[in-house]
């Protein structure tokens, strides 16, 4: 009588608890632990709606456990719909993650020099390039560095894809902009730093874009 009684109450899900902790296990492993718990969850829900399903067809359990398991047919239809949807959404969320530099595998340094000393700037903290003739002034956050090269040069070079050419002598990087500034005759893109940057016409539609 207990076992049926834990059973109305709670399903087939507590036998689904082993094999949901070794799918939670091997999938934190893969920094997916927000997914695997929800599959947890979902994996309980649809033990207990194949128990309602099978209470409900099978003539060999009583009444009584039948009709109670049928009282909680709809919330457990209503919850497994819930948790598919949010799996979806996690799976989703986590694939695109995937997609983004973490810290392991940021884009390599791009060397400079401060003065008489040769120095290196991780590329997400280069608010600007400036061409300098055959040198390039490289506005780091809070520091500017020298570098002998060239814009076409550096839009080239591995790890400063996020740069952008809004002038024939500015690189930018959109994740430092602030804003824009409109003149008479030109366009301005302002920098978190303060920094004014002049685009040239051929480039303003694609700053433009940047704040839509």
């Amino acid at each position: 009588m207990t076992g049926r009684w834990l059973l109305s109450r709670f399903g087939l899900w507590p036998l689904l608890i082993p094999l949901a902790w070794w799918l939670y296990c091997k999938l934190a492993t893969r920094n997916q632990s927000a997914l695997a718990g929800m599959i947890v969850c979902f994996m309980s829900v649809f033990g207990s709606v194949l128990f309602t399903y099978v209470c409900w067809q099978w003539n060999g359990i009583d009444r009584s456990l039948s009709e109670a398991a049928y009282r909680t047919l709809s919330l457990n239809i209503a919850q497994l719909g819930v948790l598919a949807a949010i799996v979806v959404w996690l799976r989703r969320e986590e694939t695109e993650a995937d997609h983004q530099p973490s810290a392991f595998n940021d884009p390599p340094p791009l060397p400079v020099w401060l003065g008489t000393v040769k120095t290196c700037v991780a590329p997400r903290e280069i608010v600007a390039i400036r061409s300098s003739r055959n040198y390039v002034d490289v506005l780091a956050i809070g520091e500017t560095y020298l570098r002998r090269d060239t814009l076409r040069g550096l839009q080239t070079r591995s790890g400063l894809e996020q740069l952008f050419l809004v002038h024939r002598s500015w690189l930018v990087n959109p994740l430092h902009a602030k804003g824009l500034q409109r003149g008479s005759n030109q366009w301005t893109l302002v920098m978190r730093s303060g920094l004014q940057v002049p685009i040239s016409r051929k480039h303003r539609d694609t700053v433009l874009a940047w704040f839509d």
